[in-house]
């Protein structure tokens, strides 16, 4: 499956201060880079992520 969400390291104004930093290393992103879509620990559970958004946006195109 191919990402077009954006996956990069979490940028500082997306930290929540109510929540560990260790918890929030990886962003997920929106595919114009606008909306944080969620915050990960690792690389391996963000790419996890955005994978099943993908999922959910193709099977909602197919239910059209």
């Amino acid at each position: 499956m191919i990402e077009v969400n954006i996956i990069e390291e979490c940028r500082a104004l997306d930290i929540d201060p109510d929540l560990p930093k260790s918890e929030q290393v990886w962003g997920v992103y929106s595919e114009d880079g606008k909306r944080l879509l969620g915050r990960y620990p690792s690389l391996e559970k963000a790419k996890k992520h955005s994978n099943d958004i993908e999922a959910n946006k193709e099977e909602a195109q197919m239910k059209k």
